[in-house]
């Protein structure tokens, strides 16, 4: 059996109560393609890309977690694309909450295009398997900022700074303070984040995800 990352191999080892050594599970990752001219001179927004599904995304966090935050950040911009169930009811929260700024996008075929101008990409998930708009922002030098709520999220983002943040689930406060603290860091300090997601990204480039799926195969076969 495959899972998402060491981390969550480990756990469902000791659920199970199997040897780490003896068991038959296989962490592999999913894969992100090399982005070619990836732009680092962003614009201030701050994106989330996703299905509108409140029951695991709880976009009502995002949206009071923004409503804490868009009166600091008066240059900044909550873009959300995506379309789905819970649409109308984040249209009736930003409402209700006097919230500016907020761009409800809908579905789109070019999301990267709004990777390419983020600044942030932003996860307020409960629970997430590995959390795919993650690793596609850092393809695209942005900065991803989540609640450390499963294996594949901490295993994307830790250590905690380097190439994103994990928040302490579910602390939105931690959140909005983190989101203020990127905003107010230099030019220089955000670019070193966003390099290094880039190059973290190198650890899913398809070619090496593809010879772990081979290898798995290949020991089943013998």
């Amino acid at each position: 059996y495959t899972v998402l990352c060491e981390e969550y191999k480990l756990e469902v080892c000791k659920a199970l109560k199997i040897k780490h050594q003896e068991s038959h599970l296989v962490a592999i990752e999913n894969s992100e393609a090399i982005v070619a001219d990836v732009n680092y001179d962003k614009e201030k927004i701050i994106l989330f890309s996703g299905r509108l599904v409140n029951v695991s995304k709880r976009l009502d966090r995002l949206l009071r977690i923004w409503g804490r935050v868009q009166h600091k950040l008066p240059d900044y911009r909550l873009v959300i694309v995506g379309d789905g169930e819970y649409r109308k009811a984040m249209e009736a929260q930003i409402a209700r909450d006097g919230l500016e700024r907020v761009d409800m996008i809908g579905q789109r075929t070019d999301v990267d295009t709004f990777y390419r101008k983020a600044s942030i990409v932003a996860l307020t998930s409960q629970y997430e398997g590995w959390g795919l708009c993650l690793t596609e922002g850092q393809a695209h030098g942005c900065i991803p900022i989540a609640f450390g709520c499963s294996a594949g999220i901490r295993s994307i983002l830790t250590p905690s700074g380097v190439n994103g943040f994990a928040i302490t689930p579910y602390n939105e406060d931690e959140y909005a303070e983190t989101l203020l603290r990127i905003a107010a860091m230099s030019d220089q300090e955000r670019d070193v984040i966003r390099h290094n997601a880039v190059a973290l990204r190198a650890k899913y480039a398809p070619e090496i995800i593809l010879q772990k799926w081979a290898n798995t195969i290949e020991s089943l076969l013998k």
